[in-house]
């Protein structure tokens, strides 16, 4: 009878540490799933920063 309470309790026991597990896992795909879309964005406004940035030039050099 001890062998049984045991054995559930160990059962239960690698049951959360699963879910836990799996829990973790999920939640460090979603960050870095949220951290590539801010790297995305971040290099677009990279670029839109260059292109004005070039064109501030371009406008220099006519206002000259």
């Amino acid at each position: 009878m001890e062998w049984l309470a045991i054995g559930a309790l160990a059962a239960t026991v690698i049951g959360l540490i699963g879910k836990f597990t799996n829990w973790t896992f999920s939640g460090v795909k979603r960050y870095e799933h949220r951290i590539g879309m801010i790297e995305s964005k971040l290099k677009l406004l990279e670029q839109r920063t260059e292109t004005i940035e070039d064109d501030i030039l371009e406008l220099k050099l006519v206002v000259k």
